[in-house]
């Protein structure tokens, strides 16, 4: 019974030791697809972001009456924290709720396809690696998460080239799922490269395999250089100002209104000429909470009329905060909001790009791809309760 006994402990000691060794691996894969992301990353760190959890997945199911069904998920999850953190802390300085909830959240969806994945391999995958059931989900996942209440879609795979366009020409075809496709790909055959050098394999199989990595990864970048540098531009050109102050956006909250959008028309100002057809505003040009139906009460917004008509030859297009208000009998959103003091008054706030010229035409766009959890209640047919809170 005591030499059981010690070899059970011994048992336990690797065990325990392995668990520790998964975390780290997962806490590189982690530091890998953050150090690969813009602004700072370098994109092609991308290809060896996920062999480290490929890692992972083969140990936990060789060693698989040792685990738990979902532990796929629970050693892949602090790999997306660590990502989701070192690349999107920076919504803290909008609210510190709305980050954590952002990141832990995003974080957990992507472990949970994982986590999938790995129950997959566990049941009908039991020889082979199952990667074509890895990508169906990722890119499954990716899809959805850009058209539902908690839309998270700036972590999608194919972004990751966001400064680097001349290597991703063909996104104009496949889209950034492509993009997501093929770095799933390269880090699959990378693995599979170093299983293959790792155990005793043939000869030809690590040259095919070296071959057909090399096309995957090699064919689409070349292509997009050939396409990037002999793209020939439609001569139908014109002249745009963009203008955007020098103020912190988080300080820029507690400058006047007019104040501020006298700053950003002086600085177009400066810029514009008999060429230009488009100035461009950012995002909190003007910070009244205008409603739609009364802009003839506003100061900053008659300052803005009286600058297209300086310029008679130009658009003007900014961002500003508008209220709607509904009138009786119409059909209120799942967004709408009570008016304080009234009993049938209601309407909506929204995030708008302004267009104005000088023959008075003004014109609303409402951004659809809200933050949520930042600027907006997810699901509010459901959470409404929660709404005051």
């Amino acid at each position: 019974m005591p030499i059981r006994f010690i070899s059970l402990n011994l048992q336990l000691k690797r065990y325990n030791m392995k668990k520790y060794k998964l975390l780290l691996l997962s806490a590189l894969s982690g530091l890998i697809f953050s150090a690969s992301w813009p602004y700072w990353g370098f994109p092609f760190l991308i290809f060896f972001a996920f062999i480290p959890l490929f890692i992972i997945l083969d140990h936990l199911k060789e060693y698989k009456h040792l685990y738990a069904k979902m532990s796929g998920m629970l050693y892949t999850y602090p790999a997306f924290v660590i990502w989701n953190t070192l690349t999107t802390w920076w919504i803290w300085n909008s609210t510190d709720v709305g980050a954590v909830f952002a990141i832990l959240f995003n974080s957990f969806f992507m472990a949970l396809v994982f986590g999938l994945y790995h129950i997959l391999k566990l049941h009908f995958f039991r020889i082979s690696k199952g990667y074509f059931a890895l990508i169906c989900l990722w890119i499954a996942w990716e899809y959805f998460h850009l058209d539902w209440d908690l839309s998270w879609s700036w972590l999608n795979l194919g972004n990751v080239f966001a400064q680097y366009p001349m290597f991703v020409q063909w996104y104009e075809i496949t889209g950034v799922f492509g993009g997501s496709l093929w770095i799933l790909l390269v880090n699959m055959l990378i693995y599979e490269l170093y299983l293959s050098f790792k155990k005793v394999t043939h000869r030809n199989y690590k040259i095919i395999l070296s071959s057909i990595l090399t096309v995957v990864l090699l064919f689409p970048m070349i292509s997009s250089l050939v396409r990037y540098f002999t793209y020939t531009e439609n001569i139908n050109p014109i002249e745009v100002v963009v203008v955007q102050q020098n103020t912190d956006p988080w300080q820029q909250y507690d400058i006047e209104s007019e104040v501020l959008i006298h700053n950003i028309l002086d600085l177009a100002r400066q810029k514009i000429d008999s060429n230009t057809s488009l100035v461009v505003g950012p995002e909190s040009a003007i910070q009244d909470y205008a409603w739609e139906d009364r802009l003839d009460e506003y100061l900053s917004i008659d300052s803005l009329k009286y600058f297209v008509d300086s310029f008679p030859h130009i658009n003007f297009v900014l961002g500003i905060s508008t209220l709607k208000m509904y009138k009786p009998g119409e059909t209120l959103s799942a967004t709408a909001r009570k008016r304080n003091n009234t009993e049938n008054q209601f309407y909506d706030s929204y995030n708008t790009s302004m267009f104005i010229n000088s023959k008075k035409e003004i014109k609303f766009y409402h951004k659809s791809k809200l933050v949520p959890g930042v600027e907006k209640m997810p699901f509010p047919r459901v959470l409404k309760p929660l709404e005051k809170l």
